[in-house]
């Protein structure tokens, strides 16, 4: 039997235990800082955005996401209809979003968003919220996001 090998620096013993634990995604998947929309007390949903990185070959499917702060955490797009010569504003569930292979996907206001639905408190300008992003391959992503009014 060999030895175990242990790596050189901390930070390549993180990235190993990183492939180990997260699985394909952990590896090729990078979130760029982002935000929490800050909303009143009495409004019980708010958007995140941020946005994601795939530095893999292939495609990456973000099939969802959780949090302790909110009940359900959903992937949104914001859209533009014109209807009877009106421009109406709303926003559509996705079962699924893809990030291109070496491709990325921004999160932000006017176009795609993270609403974390049914709020379990309010938030407060500054907290930081953490988010796992959930990939089709089973693997999680962990991001930490502050509150900020935008």
């Amino acid at each position: 039997m060999k030895p175990l090998l242990w790596p050189r620096s901390l930070a390549s013993g993180l990235t190993l235990v990183g492939l180990l634990l997260g699985g394909a995604a952990w590896a090729q998947a990078l979130a760029t800082p982002g935000w929490v929309r800050l909303v009143p007390p009495v409004v019980k949903d708010t958007a995140a955005y941020l946005t994601l990185e795939n530095r893999g070959s292939a495609p990456l499917r973000l099939v969802g996401a959780e949090t302790e702060v909110a009940q359900r955490v959903s992937i949104h797009m914001d859209h533009r209809e014109h209807r009877g010569g009106q421009v109406v504003l709303g926003m559509r569930p996705l079962p699924h979003l893809d990030i291109p292979p070496k491709g990325k996907v921004e999160f932000r206001p006017g176009k795609y968003h993270l609403m974390l639905e049914g709020l379990r408190r309010p938030l407060k300008a500054g907290e930081k919220v953490t988010l796992v992003l959930k990939f089709q391959d089973g693997s999680r992503l962990k991001v930490i996001l502050p509150v900020e009014m935008r």
